[in-house]
């Protein structure tokens, strides 16, 4: 599967990276937004992990972009964050999956898996 994985933290994305890459995936690691909307407009992939926090585009922007060019690729939003109004509005803006930071192996390559079947 080709994964596309936007996180401002090179940790998170070299972590995730060597998980997704173990479980025969391909990825794009892209550390800002507006790189993440480049290589989405650039490439095709299969799954998108999008992080909330970033210091240009945040990734509830990417998201929106996403939606609004009819884009479906099925996508996981990793978030710090788990009041319910956050998780509500993130789901609302057509996220197909929530993660909560930090990622844990086992469920995170799980729900890559659940939502690449959408």
């Amino acid at each position: 599967m080709r994964i596309l994985h936007l996180d401002d933290d090179p940790l998170q994305l070299d972590i995730a990276r060597i998980w997704l890459e173990g479980a025969g995936h391909v990825v794009t690691s892209c550390e800002s937004g507006a790189a993440a909307m480049q290589a989405f407009e650039e490439g095709v992939f299969d799954v998108v992990v999008l992080d909330s926090m970033l210091p240009d585009i945040p990734g509830e922007e990417v998201l929106r972009w996403m939606r609004r060019t009819g884009n479906r690729v099925p996508t996981l939003f990793a978030t710090a964050s788990d009041t319910e109004e956050d998780l509500a509005r993130i789901r609302a803006l057509g996220a197909d999956g929530l993660l909560v930071k930090p990622l844990r192996r086992e469920t995170f390559l799980a729900r890559v898996e659940s939502v690449s079947r959408l």
